[in-house]
């Protein structure tokens, strides 16, 4: 009796039938999807993009940036818009979930700058105007380039949503302005070093990114000579509004590179061991790491920083890794005072012809830049590319101008030897020198710090005030209890009896009965007392 022999099904047929067999989506997968298909739709019918910038992923719709990482109440109010649910819901924390992995492929080629960025070979500059594209500035052209969808796959906002509207004129109109309002009302010392913050604050930083090392400049004065003013011209030429104030380093982290950035107000008191590593990051770029309120995640920081500003009276660098990163400039107003209302004033209203002037001293600058022109360099540290970038600056904004190139030299012959100046000075300058005169004139009866003064006196034939301090440690004691101190101070008094010795101090001299016998009266031993001096000209107080 014959059998009619087994069918076997083909390889073909066997796989076909699997995929048959797949198991279908449970229910609540099924509608986070559809309505996770219902987001993206209603992204690409209101032609919104996906980005992506650092860790962080969000949609731009509507005008408006809609975080998706982390607890986002914004993406919580588009879920409820266009689906009426909400993420409490299993589905809309499936919906969430996959609308997330939609954004971050979606936004995987697109790079998200703020102010300003230049392209990867670093020829040409792109900035945002106020018709929502880019101007694309480069030593061939200044031409408009669409946001997102350029070759760079570019996207850029201004960080205070204020682009400027670029008008194609001739240039002089702009650059007359901007030395009027912005170059010679600054109040510094020396005339060409406001050249030299012009440079840095009104036209680095929209090339910031050609520099990894980059210095912070410190307005530098007593109070009312025109420090924070100076800055806050160039904020407001940019768009940004006031100079920052009191805030905290995790609102700096959170704000990220706005182009420039002015630390208003900063002395040695201010710099805590989180500000002066953050000032430090401004200066190196070094990688910075934040999380997440309860620690759960832990985010790199972007790798942008804007350009570095600080006001101060008396300095901040304590520590000398952060004092060898910086150029002070001295703020000292002669004659009379400008308006600073007014000239803010007239700043934003000529903002656009005074930046699209400079779009053009930018483009003459991509040219100059390649020649590589011989720039001297009065740094020992790692600065040298930032300050030659600021001279080719100088030297293009002299070609646009129409000025000779031997005054743009010439700024720059100045810039070397006043900054070398500086270098020379900090050297010499002991980090303590403030925190003690600070001391001397703020204290009181009540505050429990015991010294004697005796003005009149004179010594090395300079009319001043003499103060007693019963002994080194007294001082070491009340020095201590500033935290910032704390790395540059000896933990015992013998020790800082002999820095007080080899320390350089240019507003006062300590003193001891064998350094001013005239004085013998005054800091004579007596019994355990080992009294020292600390004498202070009169005219030192005027040049404070």
């Amino acid at each position: 009796m014959s059998r009619t022999p087994a069918t076997v099904d083909s390889p073909s047929k066997a796989a076909s039938t699997a995929e048959t067999k797949t198991p279908a989506l449970p229910p609540a997968e099924r509608e986070g999807k559809l309505f996770a298909n219902r987001l993206i739709a209603y992204v690409s019918n209101r032609k919104g993009r996906f980005l992506k910038d650092g860790d962080n992923v969000f949609v731009l719709v509507d005008g408006r940036e809609i975080p998706l990482s982390g607890n986002s109440v914004a993406f919580d109010a588009l879920l409820a818009k266009t689906c009426d649910i909400s993420t409490v819901s299993q589905q809309g924390r499936i919906a969430k979930q996959r609308f997330l992995i939609h954004a971050y492929e979606a936004a995987a080629k697109t790079h998200v700058r703020k102010f300003s960025a230049l392209s990867e070979d670093q020829r040409a500059l792109y900035v945002p105007v106020t018709d929502g594209s880019l101007l694309q500035v480069s030593q061939e052209t200044i031409a408009n380039s669409p946001n997102g969808t350029n070759a760079e796959a570019l996207w850029i906002r201004h960080p205070r949503s204020k682009p400027f509207s670029y008008l194609p004129a001739d240039p002089q109109r702009g650059l007359t302005l901007f030395e009027t309002l912005l170059v010679d009302s600054l109040a510094c010392k020396h005339e060409h070093m406001r050249w030299f913050v012009a440079m840095h604050e009104g036209l680095f930083p929209f090339v910031r990114d050609l520099c990894k090392s980059q210095f912070i400049v410190v307005h530098q004065g007593s109070t009312q000579q025109g420090k924070t003013s100076g800055a806050q011209r160039f904020t407001v030429l940019h768009g940004l509004g006031e100079v920052t104030g009191d805030a905290s380093i995790a609102a700096l982290a959170s704000e990220g590179d706005v182009g420039l950035l002015v630390l208003d107000n900063k002395e040695q008191e201010n710099m805590s061991k989180e500000l002066t590593e953050y000032c430090l990051f401004l200066s190196t770029g070094a990688g910075r790491k934040r999380s997440s309120s309860d620690g759960s995640q832990v985010r790199s920081s972007e790798a942008y920083r804007p350009v570095g500003v600080i006001t101060s009276i008396e300095g901040v660098g304590i520590k000398s890794e952060l004092r060898a990163r910086m150029v002070e400039v001295e703020f000292a107003v002669s004659g009379q005072k400008v308006g600073r209302e007014e000239i803010e004033k007239r700043i934003g209203e000529e903002r656009d012809v005074i930046l699209s002037s400079l779009m053009q001293v930018l483009r003459k600058f991509f040219e100059i830049r390649r020649e590589q022109r011989k720039t001297p360099n009065p740094f020992n540290g790692n600065h040298s590319a930032h300050f030659t970038t600021l001279c080719d600056l100088l030297r293009a904004y002299a070609v646009v101008a129409g000025t000779t190139e031997e005054w743009a030299e010439g700024m720059i012959g100045d810039w070397d030897r006043t900054i070398r100046g500086c270098e020379d000075s900090q050297e010499e300058t002991s980090p303590l020198e403030y925190p003690i005169r600070q001391l001397l004139d703020q204290s009181g009866p009540t505050s429990n710090f015991e010294f004697r003064s005796f003005p009149g006196l004179e010594h090395r034939n300079r009319a001043g005030t003499l103060y007693v301090i019963p002994g080194v440690d007294v001082l070491l004691h009340k020095l201590r209890s500033q935290p910032a101190l704390h790395s540059v101070l000896p933990t015992i008094a013998q020790g800082f009896g002999r820095r007080l010795k080899s320390e350089r101090f240019r507003a006062f001299e300590v003193v001891r009965e064998e350094d001013a016998p005239q004085f013998r009266e005054h800091l004579k031993r007596r019994a355990a007392l080992r009294p020292f001096g600390i004498f202070i000209p009169d005219d030192s107080r005027d040049e404070k």
